[in-house]
């Protein structure tokens, strides 16, 4: 990033380096519209360093959440990861937000999802909207997401638990195994299949609401409508295939 922390950045490089069948980087950077050309460009040459000489995999830090991913001028950014053939973390909800505003910015993520094709696209977090339907700035999550999953290049992380932590909102809805998480996986299952859905855990902070073995098993034992290859598909098999492990 353009103020990094190096001793973070030299023990993630090392683990990337020591174990490459247990670690896989992924690239942040600040590509901030508000700077110059030049500016930029040195943004997308600290990616391409990153991917073809350090060995990351993976874009997820990059156009600060209140800029427009969509903005001609993210478009060296993009062309830059499809050359690359990485993954991009284009997350939603990562700013205080309007029901408007944050459907304006899967409109956003939608529109860069058509003009780049080729580049697979994961939003974090189930989109990070989950709000209870009496909250006045509810989405009936997931189906926000619906015509970006018909284009064959989104993926959504599962695995966020942290939006039910609250019993005075959620009331049994607070307890684990979740039921309206379960509901949210299962409709995007019925819908577009186990292959456009990654798990991911969020750890530490999914330790406020349940242990890493607990948010696991929300897709191996709560995924009942799924087959167990599916659910392999789910905690690993989809990632594999986008990060190129093994390649």
């Amino acid at each position: 990033s353009a103020e990094p922390n190096y001793g973070r950045e030299v023990f993630f490089a090392d683990c990337i380096k020591r174990w490459p069948d247990r670690f896989i980087g992924t690239v942040e950077i600040v590509y901030d519209l508000t700077r110059d050309d030049a500016y930029l460009q040195g943004e997308v040459r600290k990616l391409t360093q990153a991917v073809e000489e350090q060995g990351y995999r993976g874009l997820f830090g990059h156009v600060p959440a209140e800029q427009p991913v969509d903005d001609p001028r993210c478009d060296p950014l993009w062309n830059e990861a499809v050359r690359l053939g990485i993954p991009v973390f284009l997350n939603t909800g990562l700013r205080p937000a309007t029901r408007t505003e944050y459907l304006e910015d899967v409109q956003r993520i939608e529109n860069v999802l058509k003009r780049y094709p080729a580049m697979p696209v994961i939003d974090a977090h189930l989109g990070n909207h989950i709000r209870h339907p009496r909250h006045p700035e509810y989405v009936d999550n997931p189906r926000e997401f619906f015509p970006l999953l018909k284009l064959g290049n989104f993926f959504l992380e599962v695995g966020y638990v942290l939006a039910y932590e609250n019993w005075a909102i959620w009331g049994p809805e607070f307890e684990y195994p979740y039921s309206r998480h379960e509901q949210i996986i299962k409709t995007v299952y019925e819908n577009f299949g186990a292959g456009v859905l990654v798990w991911g855990s969020d750890m530490p902070w999914t330790q406020r609401t349940s242990t890493y073995r607990q948010c696991l098993d929300l897709v191996r034992l709560h995924t009942g409508f799924m087959t167990e290859e599916e659910r392999d598909q789910v905690t690993g098999g989809t990632v594999a295939r986008l990060f190129q492990v093994g390649k």
